[in-house]
Order: C-alpha cells, then sequence, then structure tokens
C-alpha cells in the first residue's frame, strides 16, 4: 500500500528530528526553538511559521515528525487547524501550545487525538524533552504496526 505523500514519515535511530511549529506569536516560536535546539541539537530541528497558509508547502514537500501548533491564531482553534492538517493528509503526531488554556480544554483536546497539550508558560527544556520522547514513541509505534501489515 502506498501511503500518500504528506503522510507520517517513519523515524529512524540516525534520523534528524524534524518540527514543523506553527504560532502567530514571534516570539513564542523563537523560544520554543530555542528549547528545542538546546535539548537536542544537532539531532533535531525546527521549522516556525507563523500561520498554516505560509506552512503548507513545507509540509507538503517534507511531513516532519512532529506539529505543534498554538491553541488558538487569529480565528482559527487547534481544533479546526488539526483538522486542516488531518485533510492534507499529514498523519503524525500533533501537539497544542496555548497561552492561556480554559479548564478541560487540554483533555478535550487529547479526546480529538492530539499528542500532547502544554502550556506556554510551563514550557521548559524537561517538558520538550518529554514531548520529543512522546512523539517519538507515537512514530515508534505506528511503524511498527505498519510493517505488521
Amino acid at each position: 500500500m502506498n501511503d500518500p505523500p504528506t503522510s507520517r514519515p517513519r523515524l529512524r535511530f540516525d534520523d534528524v528530528f524534524d518540527i514543523v511549529a506553527i504560532d502567530d506569536s514571534f516570539v513564542d516560536l523563537r523560544v520554543l526553538e530555542s528549547l528545542v535546539l538546546r535539548a537536542f541539537r544537532p539531532r533535531a530541528r525546527m521549522r516556525a511559521f507563523l500561520d498554516l497558509a505560509s506552512a503548507r508547502p513545507s509540509l507538503a514537500a517534507l511531513p516532519p515528525h512532529l506539529v505543534i501548533i498554538d491553541d488558538q491564531m487569529g480565528t482559527l482553534r487547534a481544533e479546526d487547524t488539526l483538522a486542516e492538517l488531518r485533510g492534507s493528509g499529514y498523519l503524525g503526531p500533533v501537539a497544542v501550545i496555548s497561552g492561556g488554556g480554559l479548564p478541560g480544554r487540554g483533555a478535550e483536546l487529547l479526546q480529538k487525538g492530539v499528542l500532547a497539550y502544554l502550556a506556554k508558560d510551563d514550557l521548559n527544556i524537561t517538558s520538550v524533552i518529554t514531548l520529543i520522547d512522546q512523539a517519538m514513541k507515537h512514530l515508534s509505534l505506528w511503524s511498527a504496526n505498519r510493517d505488521d501489515r
């Protein structure tokens, strides 16, 4: 069975872990990028975009191992962005970061299929390492299940 071109990539031991982050705050993107690079350089890279429209060509050309999206970007909420990502064929893990989440919001998004929900105020090197570890495990399980077919 052939995968669509924007499907989830396989993760091999020697791969650079590729992340796409989409957030309408330039500062928040830079903070996230610095945490990712501090934790994993040179084994990780992050492509940053201020909106989903500018991220689409990059997502289609090279599907990342993880997509991190802001919970609220203008009028788009995370579930809207998630639906667009899935509709475009991206099957990989998606995490949501939020600048001011409401109680129960994380559980709501987890039920809709996101890998993790993190408050921006709680982002630190440990939370980024944990998030990437979760994504790697998710990809490994997906690959193992796919190989069993």
